[in-house]
């Protein structure tokens, strides 16, 4: 009898502990299924959307890891946490909130982003190999990293505090927009210039040179710079505002023509090359100063000691 009766005890107590194993795994499974949405905004955004029900932080993953297209437009998002596990997401367009950073790495099938009239100080697309359209004008970004992006179309960058931009892999570029940064640094030259129908870079009054396949076809179809930058295919040349060397000197380095002064304090003979590699001046010095008109930038200045 008293065996019986632990026999009976001992079922009992293990289907107790089946039931509480399959409680806890019920509510690990339900977790593990859920994507945390902190921002109530966004969150309200998918509501509206009916991918969620309730403002709980929460969203149910399997409602949105199938979403190709999203679209956030002034909403006064903060935060985007949780986008990352939109991972069939194609189109992301979330112009005119209140954004600090924006991380898309995990969004791999992403195609399309426009992000402008945030407040970006960081932008991450290091695995976003399928982008094939960015705009991201009007924020506080000062770096871009797109060395991964080399599918890359269209590209608007506009009134940012981008420093530098190197597009020398992105052959399939067809218009960049960089207007109102503070770029020193840019490079174009990917072997495919010809394919580029758009294009502005004013308002970069510290970019004197643009890097190209052809100075000559870019001076030609791209007018949309400032009066300070020039085209060429090396601007490592292009990098100070004066050519100097003992006892001589040309400044300052015009970059679209204008009066320079060559100055020796002995005997030199001087060759300024364009940047198509054509000697466009050459003179004599023994001593002194003297204005030279050009009308043309210069790419690089050969001088011979008169010995």
């Amino acid at each position: 009898m008293t065996s019986m009766f632990m026999q009976q005890t001992n079922n009992h107590i293990m289907k107790k502990s089946l039931l509480y194993m399959s409680i806890l795994f019920v509510c690990a499974f339900a977790q593990a299924q859920n994507t945390y949405v902190p921002d109530d905004n966004f969150e309200q955004v998918l509501i509206d959307l009916n991918l969620d029900d309730v403002l709980d932080d929460y969203v149910l993953t399997a409602n949105i890891n199938t979403l190709v297209n999203l679209t956030i437009l002034n909403k006064g998002v903060d935060d985007l946490t949780g986008i990352e596990d939109f991972t069939a997401l194609e189109y992301l367009w979330c112009p005119q909130n209140n954004l600090t950073s924006l991380d898309l790495s995990a969004n791999t099938a992403l195609e399309t982003l426009n992000c402008d009239f945030n407040d970006l100080n960081s932008l991450g697309l290091s695995s976003n190999t399928a982008l094939e359209y960015l705009s991201c004008k009007n924020n506080n970004l000062s770096s871009l990293d797109l060395s991964s992006n080399t599918a890359l179309e269209r590209f608007y960058c506009n009134d940012n505090n981008l420093t530098s931009l190197d597009l020398s892999t992105h052959t399939a570029l067809t218009q960049l927009f960089c207007k109102s940064n503070n770029l020193s640094v840019l490079n174009l030259a990917n072997g495919n210039n010809t394919n580029i129908v758009g294009f502005s870079s004013t308002g970069n009054s510290n970019l004197t040179c643009i890097q190209v396949d052809n100075a000559s076809y870019s001076i030609t179809n791209w007018t949309s710079i400032d009066d300070v930058a020039s085209f060429s295919e090396d601007c490592d040349t292009l990098s100070t505002n004066s050519f100097e060397r003992p006892a001589f000197s040309i400044y300052p380095i015009p970059n679209n023509g204008g009066i320079i002064t060559v100055d020796a304090l002995e005997a030199v003979t001087y060759e300024l090359i364009n940047t198509r590699g054509q000697i466009i001046k050459q003179g004599h010095l023994t001593s002194g100063k003297k204005p030279t008109q050009l009308y043309e930038p210069i790419s690089w200045t050969v001088c011979y000691d008169n010995t």
